[in-house]
This record gives C-alpha cells, sequence and structure tokens, in this order.
C-alpha cells in the first residue's frame, strides 16, 4: 500500500486551499492510501479551535474514521486548544524520517 504525507503549512482562513487538501486527503484514505496529515508552521493553526474554521475542525475529527495518522511538528498550541483528536507530536528529526518513509509527498 502506498503511504501518502501531506504536508499543510497554510493557515486554515487563508483560502480555500486548506479545506480541499483535507477532502483529498480524506478521499485518498477512503480509496486505501495509507494517509498521513502533517501540520507545521501556519498549518498548526488548523489544530486550534480557536482559530479553524467548524468545517474544517469537523473534517479533521473525521480523519480516525479513516485511520489518517495526524501529526504536527512541534506545535505551539495547549492541549486545551486542540481540536477533538489525538495529535502525535514530532521534532525535526523524526520529521525527517516520516517524509522518508512515505512513497509520495503533498506539500500545501
Amino acid at each position: 500500500m502506498k503511504k501518502l504525507l501531506f504536508i499543510c503549512t497554510s493557515k486554515p482562513t487563508t483560502d480555500a486551499a486548506a479545506e480541499e487538501y483535507l477532502d483529498a486527503a480524506l478521499a485518498c484514505a477512503a480509496m486505501s492510501f495509507d494517509v498521513c496529515i502533517c501540520f507545521s508552521g501556519d498549518g498548526l493553526e488548523q489544530l486550534n479551535r480557536n482559530i479553524a474554521p467548524s468545517n474544517i475542525q469537523t473534517k479533521l475529527e473525521m480523519t480516525p474514521v479513516y485511520n489518517i495518522e495526524t501529526v504536527a511538528v512541534e506545535p505551539t498550541a495547549t492541549e486545551e486548544e486542540l481540536v477533538n483528536i489525538n495529535v502525535t507530536s514530532l521534532n525535526q528529526p523524526e520529521y525527517k524520517q516520516l517524509i522518508d518513509r512515505c512513497d509520495h509527498v503533498i506539500h500545501l
């Protein structure tokens, strides 16, 4: 099975791209791809329930149903601020290892 990594570095409020990449990740997972979504930089705001729009939060909360692994690179949000999903925190060396393990990387 191919492993796909979606890397999001865009703010959730910038444009529709943030929501569209989540749609793409969910669609790939539904087609039996092994999907991981990684948030870093400005993309970390998508994990913050105080910033991310509700439609993005809803889609993020669906990721466990599709067996999508969700990771964050050095998150700055506190536990209380995160949307209601499990998020694995990675440091930079772990992030590089994740990228190396994936067959395809989609960067937004």
